[in-house]
């Protein structure tokens, strides 16, 4: 669900402005993989 809200959102964004939505695809994935990563990494602990 979160995906899916979030890529609505992101869609939103990159009709505004279609130049602006690259850094923001970047600022948004970033800490997404990140928490991925720490909660597979807890998960295995």
């Amino acid at each position: 669900m979160k995906t899916r809200r979030w890529m609505k959102t992101l869609l939103a964004e990159a009709k505004k402005s279609e130049n602006e939505i690259k850094p923001v695809w970047a600022r948004d994935i970033r800490p997404k993989r990140c928490m991925a990563k720490q909660v597979k990494v807890s998960a295995a602990e």
